[in-house]
């Protein structure tokens, strides 16, 4: 993406070699990264969770898993096809742009129907499609900064992206539990609104040129498959960083998707309380995040380095699940949320622009960020069943806070083999 495009330029000739990179870009990219995420993790993650206490309260636990886990899946099987039909789009309205826009008409799609659900399965229905418009959105924004952003502004840019997908989760939850106890479906559709509103104007300031003149590569499926494998011993670095990505994904996942249930069942609040509680959940994290990510990326992209930060991230990450652990108490939840938000603050600032330094191909980013996006994504798919198999079997929610420690520390050290990035 640049100043009028998300990715104008040639497969062979990325536009930030040609020193084009306005601000304005990194700016619309976090305004449409905060859009993204109150229609994708904000209203949904309140309300599906409240809705399922109405539908099956009975099996609530195992139901959200279960839901949350086939959408994820859907996220990580259409990703990297988007990405590749994205790499592939010849119209004149660029390579990215067409696809965003089919993303969108799905997601609101998905909202509707997730807003309107009367069934378990209708619900985990709107969730699926949810993921899979999200994935079409994601695939493209994701190619933005391998494709327009040069090396040494990736952390600041990263952090921008960061920053507004933290912000769109703290105003998505507060939108939720705010409007929630008023209508469900209105909850949903304000959400819907106000993506597609950030969403117009990212597309519109950053409109794209024609890719009509590229080099038309048609998709080939067999060979498509067989890109989706990279040889982790041709490219080590790119292999440790989705290993370490997947994993940090996994420890953070595991206790937020539960993050409505753990306020009801591990601290024992009624609905009511919960439903208040949540956004200030959101802005403790947000507070957390808010102050790491501006300082991470800035200081990422000043010293030139990229693995201490992510090496730290998942260390803070991993240590602030000690502390509900200590206090099953508001105090404690809260505490949690600010010092995860540090952690999981510094690794979105700079995660994004380690991935991007380590790609196997340059020519093919959107399908390569999207490859990467496995890692976290299998994650999404994991953590919601291995939380809900924990909580289930062990009746109690300690023990998913243990685990989201150990694979927080397994992040940080995969990490650090990483070689052709400081």
């Amino acid at each position: 993406m640049t100043e009028s495009s998300f990715a104008s330029a040639t497969l062979a000739e990325p536009l930030h070699e040609k020193n084009e990179h306005p601000r304005r870009l990194r700016w619309t990219l976090g305004l449409a990264a905060v859009g993204v995420y109150v229609a994708l993790s904000g209203v949904p993650a309140v309300l599906a969770a409240l809705q399922l206490s109405t539908l099956d309260p009975e099996n609530k636990q195992a139901a959200l898993g279960i839901i949350a886990a086939l959408g994820a899946l859907t996220g990580v099987i259409s990703t990297p096809i988007w990405g590749s039909i994205s790499d592939r789009t010849r119209s004149r309205f660029g390579r990215r742009s067409p696809i965003v826009v089919t993303g969108s008409v799905i997601v609101v799609v998905a909202l509707a129907i997730m807003g309107t659900a009367s069934s378990v399965v209708a619900l985990g229905i709107g969730a699926c499609l949810l993921q899979l418009g999200f994935s079409a959105v994601q695939a493209p924004l994701a190619a933005t900064i391998p494709d327009r952003v040069p090396p040494a502004a990736r952390g600041v840019a990263s952090s921008i992206l960061g920053f507004g997908i933290m912000l769109g989760a703290l105003i998505g939850q507060t939108l939720g539990a705010s409007l929630a106890p008023v209508s469900v479906p209105l909850a949903y559709a304000a959400g819907g609104l106000f993506y597609l509103v950030t969403m117009a104007v990212f597309l519109h300031v950053n409109r794209e040129e024609s890719s009509l003149d590229h080099v038309h590569e048609p998709i080939r499926w067999s060979v498509f498959v067989r890109s989706l494998w990279v040889n982790p011993k041709k490219y080590p670095d790119f292999a440790w960083a989705f290993w370490g990505r997947g994993l940090m994904f996994l420890g953070y996942g595991a206790v937020n998707t539960y993050g409505f249930y753990i306020l009801e069942d591990y601290l024992g609040f009624t609905q009511k309380q919960a439903l208040a509680t949540i956004p200030m959940m959101a802005l403790c994290s947000f507070a957390g995040i808010a102050v790491s990510i501006v300082i991470s990326g800035w200081l990422s992209d000043r010293v030139g380095r990229r693995k201490p930060f992510v090496v730290a991230s998942s260390l803070i990450a991993g240590a602030s699940a000690i502390i509900p652990i200590l206090s099953p108490t508001l105090t404690g939840i809260l505490a949690y949320c600010v010092v995860s938000g540090v952690g999981y603050g510094c690794y979105l600032a700079v995660d994004n622009a380690l991935i991007s330094q380590v790609l196997p191909s340059s020519g093919s980013a959107a399908k390569d960020m999207g490859v990467a996006g496995i890692g976290s994504g299998s994650a999404e798919v994991l953590a919601p069943a291995l939380a809900a198999a924990i909580v289930v079997g062990f009746g109690s929610y300690p023990p998913l806070f243990v685990i989201a420690i150990v694979v927080s520390l397994l992040g940080a050290a995969c990490t650090i083999p990483i070689r052709g990035v400081r």
